[in-house]
């Protein structure tokens, strides 16, 4: 890892299968490295791909056949050429087909073809050296690699049917007969360990060019697998299946105004227990594999490890699903023990709704600190007095006559912390009022949102919860009862979409709340205020552009995009454009319809 530490940057998301290429499809040669030279000579510093592995039915980078293999259509034919395994003339009948778009059921053939010559060829002709590469590539990759080539192998003797259309010996293999498989199948085997070697070798020394040019991976993996993927034909007992390898429950996400039947996924889902009986080795091999590929690793679906929606297998939509809870923090305590605290893993961040309670009491009291002086005031003090409370706590372990004074300090607590409840709970109702319609509205009258206030403690009991836990406080040296562990929760019908909304939820929730504020500042102040809106139009669907635009058309913002056409098309009043080439600014034309 090139271990760029800056406090901003900035790069693009472009899977390489996207590169120009002149054999179908983009791959790891020249172009990708052309392309790094580009996020280098641009000021860039991040270059996001989607997962990498080897795609199945669909040619979805998100439905695999492994969970560590590397995807073979990336393999560049000149690297092949470079080390004598391929000759110019042998890639003249290459199917290029369209320049910006992939002909899958073309290329797919072609590339195997030529892929197959030249793993026919390799022993012969490959040097010392990378022979070397080759044994060490084994040996050190072998606890997957050996499933993922037999369980390809054994796909091509069945014409490439998934694993549960197999024969019966072959659907739940026992070890014999993976060794009977291994020996019958050896060649077929040794093509697919070669070209996950070709990869890999391919793929590890772009990184190293990428991180010498100051360029970082962002890597991303898919939370469930393919049920037609070696990772659960070699490894059943890790996930949710029958006697006879069929899935009990698939994945999907429920029911919302983006879909009125929810989304079936239809992956396997894990066997939690099962993985955590021996400390979740299959995940922490996936995630230490996928973290040699990359600089940073994103997990689709993260939301998934606290809680996800579980499908009766067989069910024709998500409708009949339920929420199941995930591993949640067993599993990133197996990461910490086998890799270390400091995982550089991204996920998704939907801010207020999705973090924890922390980040919707900064928002509130943000908002209420602007509105109320007194407020201000009341939460200054209240703060100030819980960090010499802790001290006081801390100090008591040394010096036990210092409980004496505790109750001063409590007493002061009590005071300023419930006017700072008394204020919360009122900003939540007037919250409330606003909120309904126009969350309503931009759900297409689909969903009622109604915000909860979480205190912590009511105001009359405070005094004594405190007295009650001075012991316990005392033991953990913080204050463990107060406003300053309130939350916030978010409630559509009887689900909190904190934890259960799916992210469509969760992100338009996050704009109703946006929106709500500000009817609300303009309400209480008589003013408006500057409306800061980065990219938002992107992420929500035409109904929803037209009444946030309709929504902001008298209030004066700010707003970043990558086109213009959203707001022609809705004639949204522009008073300024500046358009950021290259980090160059320039003020566009007040007619924005000429430059669109």
């Amino acid at each position: 890892m090139s271990n760029v530490k800056k406090a901003r940057v900035s790069g693009i998301l472009l899977h390489p299968t996207s590169l120009p290429s002149p054999y179908g499809i983009g791959d790891l040669g020249q172009a990708a490295y052309d392309f790094i030279d580009f996020l280098k000579a641009s000021g860039q510093h991040l270059w996001q791909t989607l997962p990498l592995t080897p795609t199945g039915f669909g040619d979805s980078p998100y439905q695999g056949f492994s969970a560590f293999a590397g995807q073979p259509l990336l393999i560049s034919p000149e690297c092949l050429m470079k080390l004598g395994l391929l000759e110019v003339w042998e890639l003249n009948d290459c199917p290029v087909g369209q320049e910006d778009k992939v002909d899958y059921g073309a290329i797919i053939p072609w590339k195997t073809r030529i892929l197959r010559l030249a793993a026919s060829r390799f022993q012969e002709k490959a040097d010392k050296v990378l022979l070397e590469e080759y044994e060490d590539f084994l040996a050190d990759n072998m606890d997957w690699l050996g499933d993922y080539a037999l369980y390809m192998a054994c796909k091509d003797m069945h014409e490439g049917r998934e694993w549960l259309d197999w024969k019966e010996e072959y659907r739940r293999p026992t070890a014999e007969v993976k060794e009977k498989l291994q020996e019958l199948l050896k060649e077929e085997v040794k093509y697919y360990y070669f070209v996950q070697f070709m990869f890999h070798k391919e793929w590890l020394e772009l990184k190293e060019y990428a991180n010498e040019n100051d360029i970082e991976i962002i890597g991303d993996i898919p939370l469930f697998v393919s049920l037609d993927s070696a990772d659960v034909w070699a490894n059943q007992e890790l996930f949710q299946l029958d006697s006879e390898g069929y899935p009990v429950v698939v994945a999907g996400v429920p029911p919302d105004y983006f879909s009125a039947t929810g989304q079936l996924w239809g992956n396997p889902l894990y066997d939690w227990k099962a993985q955590k009986k021996d400390g979740f080795k299959w995940w922490v091999q996936r995630v230490r594999h996928q973290l040699k590929l990359t600089d940073y690793l994103r997990i689709d679906h993260f939301r998934g490890l606290e809680s996800y929606w579980a499908v009766p297998y067989g069910e024709e939509t998500a409708m009949n699903g339920k929420w199941v809870p995930g591993p949640r923090e067993d599993l990133f305590l197996a990461f910490e023990k086998e890799l270390g605290k400091e995982l550089p893993i991204i996920a998704e961040d939907l801010g207020i709704i999705k973090n924890g309670p922390s980040e919707r009491r900064r928002f509130v009291d943000m908002e209420l600190c602007q509105l109320d002086s007194f407020y201000l005031y009341n939460l200054n003090n209240y703060n100030k007095i819980v960090n010499q409370r802790n001290k006081l706590l801390k100090d008591m372990y040394m010096n036990p006559d210092l409980r004496e004074t505790l109750n001063i300090w409590d007493m002061q607590l009590v005071s300023f912390g419930s006017k700072i409840i008394e204020r919360r709970r009122f900003f939540v109702e007037q919250l409330n009022e606003i909120i309904y319609e126009i969350h309503k509205t931009l759900s297409g009258d689909r969903e009622e949102l109604v915000i909860h206030y979480e205190p912590d403690v009511e105001i009359e009991d405070f005094e004594r919860k405190l007295r009650m836990n001075q012991d316990r406080d005392m033991k953990a040296k913080i204050t463990s009862v107060g406003p300053h562990r309130d939350d916030f929760s978010f409630m559509v019908g009887d689900v909190d979409i904190r934890k259960f909304g799916s992210q469509g939820q969760q992100r338009t929730a996050a704009l109703s709340l946006k929106l709500s504020e500000i009817e609300l500042v303009k309400k209480i102040t008589q003013d408006t205020p500057i409306l800061l809106l980065d990219d938002v139009l992107s992420e929500l669907d035409s109904n929803r552009q037209n009444y946030l635009l309709n929504s902001i058309g008298d209030i004066q913002t700010i707003i970043t995009c990558t086109g213009l056409e959203e707001f022609v098309n809705n004639r949204f009043e522009l008073n300024k454009v500046y358009k950021v080439t290259e980090g160059t600014v320039t003020c566009m034309s007040q007619d924005v319809s000429e430059e669109v």
